[in-house]
């Protein structure tokens, strides 16, 4: 009888591990949700002729699709630049092609 009475009073001190879990997890989430929305800038003045990723090519150039970007390279309209097996494009040429983008 004691030994039940012992048995119950640790179970009853011992938090479940699920809900930690759960709330470390809800923690994360949250902190990824508020880093996510954070508007992260695609250059900064100083270094104008880095090169950027397709991805933030896309986003620059008003979230056009990949395939597009490709057909760009393709006619010449922008030049893109294989690095490590990714294409690349420099900051400034894009800045400098939106005039190119619209007429064609």
């Amino acid at each position: 009888m004691r030994s039940i009475l012992k048995l119950k009073q640790q179970i009853e001190i011992m938090d479940n591990p699920f809900e930690k879990i759960n709330q470390r997890l809800s923690n994360i989430e949250g902190v990824l949700v508020k880093f996510d929305k954070q508007e992260k800038p695609i250059t900064t003045p100083e270094a104008p002729d880095r090169y950027i990723s397709t991805d933030e090519a896309r986003k620059l150039l008003g979230g056009v699709s990949s395939p597009t970007l490709w057909e760009w390279r393709k006619k010449k309209i922008i030049e893109g630049y294989r690095i490590c097996n990714k294409v690349m494009y420099k900051y400034s040429e894009l800045m400098k092609c939106g005039k190119k983008i619209i007429e064609n």
